[in-house]
């Protein structure tokens, strides 16, 4: 009867066929130039352009407030916002916007500071880096990731855990800074009024037992629009319009006045204050928990990596939370930890390409197909300003006196000007 029915309406209505079959291609195109945009900008970025892992020593001391790291980020990463502009380079050649990585890195309670750099950028990121903290030490290492096989297992002695990290609002709420607690100033900070809470976020880091390690990644590249700023620009106006009224007048013309509350205004002047920084970034998150001794594999390691960012929410404006763990809460979610280890190998795989845009990573494999097919991984970033970038990523000065910190060993200084030659 069904069939019937349908054959009479494709008999009767042979348009219904020409649309079905024009909206089918569309369809398949879209998916196959998607494909190969993501295959073009994995070859690009894997066979055009080299990476190097510098390892950033800090000094015996850092007086450098974090406004210096935010000029830092100004400095190097925007200038490529306009180097993808050719169309047949893009959309042929896959060439994409480049990237960087800023991980912190605790081994057994040792922690390092590390930037994943495109090879041809060095010398523009380490003339930057200097020129905001003169006494670091910049050297070139090997990957740490290296050391780690592709597939971790609690056979072969490792166990291991990952988050991913997003954003609870829109990307135009600012996160609390390193303005709120008042250490925007640039010049030398008083020892007794520094108050950073990047400097009890990296002490934890530093608790870790001897066989542990915890892998912090901060992915940074140029934002690709402003879409962000407008949807800030409605936030700003739904805010406003929902306390609008009109004070009482005997004139008809009197304008409507606005009846923010204390807190809905500081809000509105922060999204306000967020939109009016030049440069924005396109921001993604993830850590990695590790036991090389799976049988005291600690879960609590794996609660505290999932809140390590509280200290910068706001319940008022932006918080940073945990998703995409690499594990499921209820056993007939995953049979026989089939995906379990399938999230944790793409996880892993993820981190050592530092592919937060889809564009490293291969992600042809089975596995990864079978992950994308059941919904258990869907990559999100998230809008950063420099501001924000600084307050999670910068080399706190009240952490230099830590023993667990690698440090140079002795102190830079400049040499008198007076010297006779």
């Amino acid at each position: 009867m069904i069939q019937d029915t349908l054959a009479q309406i494709l008999n009767t209505h042979p348009f219904i066929i020409a649309v079905m079959m024009i909206g089918v291609m569309i369809v398949l195109f879209y998916i196959v130039v998607n494909k190969y945009l993501t295959y073009a900008r994995y070859r690009y970025l894997s066979e055009k352009v080299n990476w190097t892992l510098l390892e950033i020593i800090i000094p015996q001391e850092i007086t450098k407030s974090p406004e210096s790291m935010e000029l830092f980020f100004m400095n190097t990463i925007w200038w490529d916002k306009g180097t993808s502009t050719n169309k047949i380079k893009m959309y042929l050649k896959g060439e994409t916007r480049v990237e960087f990585s800023f991980e912190i890195v605790s081994f057994g309670g040792t922690i390092h500071f590390f930037m994943h750099t495109p090879t041809h950028l060095i010398d523009l990121a380490k003339a930057q880096f200097y020129a905001q903290y003169p006494q670091v030490e910049i050297r070139q290492v090997g990957d740490y990731v290296d050391r780690i096989p592709f597939f971790v297992r609690d056979d072969i002695g490792l166990a291991m855990f990952g988050w991913e990290y997003v954003f609870k609002k829109p990307d135009a709420y600012p996160i609390r800074t390193y303005r709120d607690w008042k250490t925007d100033r640039s010049v030398e900070l008083d020892r007794e009024q520094q108050i950073d809470p990047m400097v009890a976020m990296i002490e934890k880091l530093a608790s870790i037992d001897p066989w542990e390690e915890m892998w912090l990644q901060i992915g940074v590249r140029i934002e690709k629009d402003d879409s962000w700023r407008k949807e800030g620009e409605k936030l700003i106006d739904s805010i406003i319009a929902g306390h609008r009224r009109v004070v009482k007048s005997e004139n008809p013309n009197t304008p409507m006045v606005s009846t923010l509350t204390k807190g809905e205004q500081e809000v509105v002047d922060a999204i306000d204050r967020q939109l009016g920084h030049m440069h924005a970034f396109e921001v993604g998150i993830r850590s990695i928990y590790l036991s090389r001794k799976p049988e005291k594999f600690n879960a609590n390691k794996i609660t505290f990596l999932k809140g390590i960012f509280e200290p910068f929410n706001s319940h008022a404006l932006n918080s940073i939370k945990a998703a995409n763990p690499t594990g499921y809460d209820n056993p007939w979610e995953d049979f026989d930890a089939l995906l379990e280890n399938t999230l944790k190998d793409a996880h892993l795989e993820r981190y050592r390409a530092r592919d937060f845009y889809g564009e490293k990573a291969t992600g042809y494999s089975w596995k990864d197909f079978l992950v994308e097919l059941l919904g258990s991984y869907k990559a999100q970033t998230m809008i950063m300003s420099a501001e924000e970038l600084a307050t999670l990523f910068h080399l706190p000065a009240g952490f230099s006196q830590s023993p667990s910190v690698k440090r140079t060993d002795t102190r830079k200084a400049q040499p008198p000007s007076n010297l006779p030659l």
